[in-house]
């Protein structure tokens, strides 16, 4: 699709992107191989070694960075309806008068829909940043199988 980058990615690194969109075989080989150096070489980890246990502490982790039950909606509206409803009771038991009474459930209804608004855009916000941070996550878990599987092999040939 972007045939300018995909020629500097070419020239730079001699990367051949085999796919429409980024990626393919070369890149992940790449990114892989540059994990490797980075944790052999600066971090100075044996990954023959300790690949499984990097693998096991990544899901861990991938796990705890779930969204907590606070943020299923269901939980949380039937939370807040008996509190609304407490509210709306002390608010309309002194009207008397029906415009009165239009006015602030005119108001209630607007009240509801803002919140409402507000809470799911922090919700997708939230949602959102969680997911990313577990997707690379996730992404670092493979490219570590994909060393692994790699340097077994290697292993095994020798």
């Amino acid at each position: 699709m972007n045939k300018k980058a995909k020629r500097i990615v070419l020239s730079e690194y001699g990367l051949k992107q085999d796919e429409k969109m980024w990626g393919g075989s070369e890149f992940n080989l790449y990114k892989e191989n540059e994990l490797k150096k980075y944790l052999e070489s600066e971090q100075g980890l044996n990954l023959s070694k300790s690949c499984t246990k990097i693998i096991n502490a990544l899901n861990k982790e991938i796990e705890n960075t779930k969204l907590t039950i606070f943020f299923v909606p269901g939980i949380f509206v039937g939370l807040f309806i008996p509190i609304w409803n407490q509210y709306a009771i002390t608010q309309f038991k002194n009207i008397s008068l029906m415009p009165e009474a239009l006015t602030v459930l005119s108001v209630h209804i607007i009240g509801i829909v803002m919140m409402t608004y507000v809470i799911s855009l922090l919700k997708f916000v939230m949602s959102d940043v969680v997911s990313l941070r577990r997707t690379r996550l996730k992404e670092l878990v493979s490219l570590i199988e994909g060393i692994d599987m790699r340097s077994s092999d290697e292993g095994s040939e020798k």
